[in-house]
């Protein structure tokens, strides 16, 4: 069950600021409504959609953590970031942010 705790509702990357929107179906995430995705990125538009359901808090977590790391690449030009060849591992290290930032108390 998803906690009550309050998930951000903006997040500034390298000086761009994109709008997190939360959705209760993982279709609703897919801006073109395709495909179920747990969250996605839109650079042009400035948003972060984020499937929120029923999920545990780290869990969501991981979500933004992974659309941040997307956004990172892109500010950066770091084309491994972007590949989906790639993608695997980005959520592989989005994952282990998240895990790192919760067990030490740094995100709660």
């Amino acid at each position: 069950m998803t906690s009550k705790k309050a998930l951000p509702a903006t997040v500034n990357i390298c000086g761009v600021i994109y709008d997190i929107i939360y959705f209760d179906k993982v279709i609703e995430v897919d801006d073109d409504g395709e495909d179920g995705l747990y969250g996605q990125i839109h650079y042009r538009k400035r948003k972060i959609r984020i499937f929120r359901g029923e999920r545990p808090y780290g869990d969501i977590w991981q979500s933004i953590m992974h659309e941040i790391l997307h956004g990172m690449g892109m500010a950066l030009h770091l084309e491994s970031f972007n590949k989906k060849d790639n993608h695997r591992e980005l959520d592989l290290l989005a994952t282990t942010l998240t895990d790192t930032l919760f067990r030490n108390g740094w995100m709660a």
